[in-house]
């Protein structure tokens, strides 16, 4: 994610380079991501929304509506955020309209991002905590490197896009199921099927998504 946001950064002119150093850059990002973020909050955070809310929406629904359908009370929760550092009087109601605004833009994409992590790694919360992490940390206030916050958005859209769309850019000839095979991924790993079960179910359908052929039914 930090190294997505810098290229960006880099690509439309607003990178600056780091007054402390780099060394200090990537310090505070490994200490915001892995131990504040994913160890200490971010963790026991997407236990709750990937390890029981979005996981019961898509086992239900499917991978893209469960996403969509967590991502409301997702970014509802984090209306306060608005008011954490300058209270309810210090910050200009314009200001946190726009900021609010953009966070129920941004929910959506990030729950659809934990939605394919989440199955893609056989049901890893861990995984999602460190993204959750990862994204946190590389704001601009986090890394101090670029001016502006949407190329933190701009990142997580194109790792969206390049998550959803991989398997069908590495073989054309799946292309147009790409999307499927990711649903049924996420009915496995969201399934309440014992782990060895679901390992080989997720192993057969990655081995499918690698180009492999599908076993012959009788």
């Amino acid at each position: 994610m930090p190294v997505l946001t810098l290229l960006i950064a880099l690509l439309t002119g607003t990178f600056r380079q780091p007054g402390a150093g780099w060394a200090a850059v990537i310090g505070n990002y490994l200490f915001t991501t892995i131990v504040f973020g994913a160890a200490l909050a971010n963790i026991w955070e997407e236990l709750a929304w990937t390890g029981l809310v979005q996981r019961r929406l898509m086992r239900r629904r499917g991978l893209l509506a469960g996403s969509l359908l967590a991502a409301g009370p997702f970014a509802l929760i984090h209306l306060p955020l608005a008011f954490a550092d300058q209270g309810f009087t210090g910050r200009p109601l314009q200001d946190v309209l726009v900021n609010r605004a953009v966070l129920f833009l941004v929910a959506p994409a990030f729950r659809c991002l934990a939605g394919i992590t989440y199955p893609g790694t056989g049901g890893s919360v861990l995984i999602v905590a460190l993204l959750h992490a990862s994204f946190n940390a590389s704001g601009a206030a986090k890394l101090g490197v670029f001016e502006g916050e949407w190329q933190q958005i701009a990142a997580i859209i194109v790792l969206l896009a390049a998550l959803a769309a991989g398997p069908a850019s590495a073989y054309p000839a799946h292309r147009p199921r790409t999307w499927q095979r990711w649903e049924v991924m996420t009915a496995a790993a969201c399934s309440d099927l014992p782990s060895s079960t679901m390992a080989t179910h997720l192993g057969h359908v990655r081995g499918i998504r690698a180009g492999q052929s599908e076993p012959a039914r009788s």
